[in-house]
């Protein structure tokens, strides 16, 4: 299988034609993230996930601490961004998963 990088998708093939793009068999189109950011609000305890995929409209996903929790930022961040993907494929929660343990839980 070959991955072929487009300025908006990932195009996986399963076999590929040497000469031509169009002949070959499309599997699937696979999104990619355009962005994933996170807001804190310390005062209310929350931290909102927006996650933008190239294929869709901006999804949120709001984690709360309870007040007697201890506030932990890697843990809200993984709350968060679970209840943004909470409607998407099994497929696409991977990918979004690799981008955030690639560029997001690094810094």
């Amino acid at each position: 299988m070959s991955i072929i990088h487009c300025e908006n998708y990932e195009i996986a093939l399963s076999n590929p034609i040497e000469n031509s793009f169009c002949s070959g068999y499309l599997n699937h189109i696979q999104p990619r993230v355009k962005s994933l950011e996170f807001y804190e609000d310390v005062i209310r305890r929350a931290i909102v996930c927006e996650l933008v995929l190239s294929d869709r409209k901006p999804v949120i996903g709001i984690a709360r601490c309870h007040p007697k929790d201890k506030y932990d930022e890697e843990i809200g961040y993984k709350m968060a961004l679970t209840k943004a993907m909470a409607d998407m494929s099994r497929e696409t929660r991977a990918i979004v998963w690799k981008y955030y343990f690639r560029k997001i839980a690094k810094a």
